[in-house]
């Protein structure tokens, strides 16, 4: 076998000298393409030899059922995890809960998830490449700009762009290689994306090889990144951090967690969390500041993943000292020289900084309401929820007029500015119904507490004041949809990478919020008199209509579809068509 690999490496190394020979008589872009090629076929060749693997004929079927067999059985979703809310309702409402199921960390094999285990890209087709031509690359780049950068703006966008254009006029990667060509490649693979999910509109699932090619690049993006580990940089951070972009849009929140985890680490072995020594101006200062927004993208990132997997942060408040980043827009600071006013007609530095400040509430309220050690003290509970919900409206007040979703804002000229305002909406909303959600079902909240009953009793207008803020804020997050064009227009214009979450824990709050309400209860009936049920109703059913859209060209939005569909079916059947307070 050793011979057989031997005469394989010799054979791979002829065609390479062959292949550089007529390299020379190609178009820069074609040998460009030869390039990523052969270092394609290079990385899967010292993958083969480092393993010593003896078979190298296996079809990928059965290397996928091999991978499945060896993938660990056990999936740690916590309290504020969606997926962990929503089966609780869907057991304790429907009366159903399943064979062997417990209160106690979830498994894979008990949760049925959204979550993408792996995406595979298929068989390459000839004319395919993993570059894509000029004009398509340059879209790509565009969206990604469009998107991500306006609400983790961790890539300098100029210099990006000055080698973005030196790139393309070079002939050969030579330069390009490392983590900036991963970077690029997952910035395509970011672009592919969203406009598989947006363009679609025909209702039925894509199996094309073009609506895999976002897989290629990544999948590229991947291999490049891990020959180059070892160079711990802070572009090889921002290479692990637009992956980690990636995989949160596809829904891959496990994977996302460990590569994002990765990036943090490699960040704090580079001295990310601290600053050392002064800076005055020039490259110093344009430096400092990239090291501050790739630190805080970093953070940012960390407790929203946090709060959506139910897993304690990776950065702890106090685990580092480093100061805010500057408002000052890219521009301003590859040209320290020119008028600080960029930010004032579009930049995002305001945006970023309220962001950073609701990461550190957010950090709060996990560790109060959902940690491991989370009282289970009623009145402790009630406080910490009162108190949480304080901070986040004080929050929203302080935020610059250009970014208060609720505010108007009529005659609203930049699309920026619109795109942050319904990103820090669907935060805002999604928080304030985790802050709510716990006593929104006091049996779990309130068992081990001692005098329950009596503390629900004296505060029993608190509760249901609670109770019917954490219905509000599920309501006001469907309410962001109402006005929806088409699916581009939630794609572009909310986080995308962060939606289905949000929507899973609406929807599930709003399909049980009137069964929830305690109508022996003369002070809950009277807190809840002017909710209209029908409406809570129909909000419920516009995020199953966004599922639904969404659907065609997205695996993780057609589960999310079927198990909110399945909710509301063990719904129907526990309570009838119309469980609302009116009608029962």
């Amino acid at each position: 076998m050793d011979n057989d690999g031997q005469k394989l490496r010799d054979a791979i190394t002829a065609h390479e000298n062959l292949i550089a020979d007529l390299r020379v008589k190609l178009a820069p872009e074609d040998r460009k393409m030869i390039d990523l090629r052969l270092a394609s076929i290079q990385l899967a060749e010292v993958k083969r030899v480092g393993s010593g693997a003896a078979n190298t004929t296996e079809s990928p079927e059965h290397l996928l059922a091999e991978n499945r067999r060896s993938l660990p059985v056990q999936r740690y979703l916590g309290e504020a995890s969606d997926i962990r809310f929503f089966h609780a309702v869907e057991s304790t409402f429907g009366q159903r809960p399943r064979p062997g199921q417990q209160d106690g960390p979830a498994s894979q094999e008990q949760v049925d998830s959204y979550e993408q285990e792996g995406i595979r890209p298929g068989s390459p087709e000839q004319n395919q490449g993993c570059l894509p031509h000029r004009t398509v690359a340059d879209n790509l780049v565009d969206i990604y700009f469009s998107t991500i950068h306006i609400a983790y703006p961790f890539v300098s966008e100029p210099d990006f762009r000055a080698t973005y254009e030196n790139f393309w006029q070079s002939d050969s990667l030579e330069g390009f290689r490392g983590p900036w060509l991963s970077m690029l490649l997952t910035i395509f693979a970011l672009g592919s994306c969203y406009e598989k999910v947006a363009e679609a509109g025909d209702g039925t699932a894509s199996n094309s090889h073009s609506s895999r090619q976002d897989v290629r690049y990544f999948d590229h993006a991947v291999a490049i990144s891990q020959k180059h580990t070892s160079k711990r940089t802070v572009e090889h951070v921002c290479a692990l951090l637009t992956q980690s972009f990636y995989l949160l849009a596809t829904c891959q929140t496990d994977r996302c967690w460990i590569t994002l985890g990765k990036a943090a680490r490699i960040a704090q072995s580079i001295g990310l969390h601290v600053e050392e020594g002064s800076v005055s101006c020039g490259d110093a200062v344009s430096s400092h500041e990239t090291r501050r927004r790739v630190w805080y993208s970093i953070f940012v990132l960390d407790r929203l993943l946090a709060l959506q997997l139910g897993r304690p942060p990776s950065i702890s408040d106090d685990g580092f000292n480093v100061k805010l980043p500057s408002r000052q827009s890219d521009d301003d600071l590859t040209e320290p020289g020119g008028h600080n006013n960029s930010h004032q007609q579009g930049w995002v530095g305001d945006y970023f900084i309220a962001m950073i400040k609701f990461s550190e509430i957010l950090g709060r309220v996990f560790h109060r309401l959902y940690g491991p050690k989370r009282s289970d003290d009623g009145v402790l509970t009630l406080s910490n929820i009162d108190l949480s919900d304080t901070e986040l409206l004080q929050w929203r007040s302080s935020l610059r007029r250009k970014l208060r979703f609720d505010l108007s804002h009529t005659f609203e000229s930049s699309k920026v500015f619109q795109n942050q305002r319904n990103m820090l909406a669907v935060k805002f909303y999604n928080l304030r119904a985790l802050i709510h959600r716990p006593l929104l079902s006091l049996a779990k909240t309130t068992a081990s507490s001692p005098n329950h009953l009596a503390w629900r009793q004296a505060e029993h207008r608190r509760i249901s004041m609670s109770k019917r803020k954490c219905v509000m804020a599920a309501q006001q997050t469907a309410k962001l949809l109402h006005n929806l064009e088409n699916k581009k227009s939630l794609v572009y214009g909310f986080p995308w990478w962060q939606m289905i979450s949000c929507l899973i824990c609406a929807s599930s709050i709003l399909l049980v919020a009137s069964i929830c309400v305690d109508l022996n209860s003369e002070i809950e009936v009277e807190v809840f008199e002017d909710i209209d049920w029908l409406a809570v109703d129909e909000d419920a059913e516009v995020c199953l209509q966004v599922f639904q859209a969404l659907s065609s060209n997205s695996n993780a939005a057609r589960l999310a579809r079927d198990m909110m569909q399945r909710l509301k079916k063990t719904r129907t059947i526990s309570y009838g068509e119309f469980p609302c307070p009116l009608f029962r």
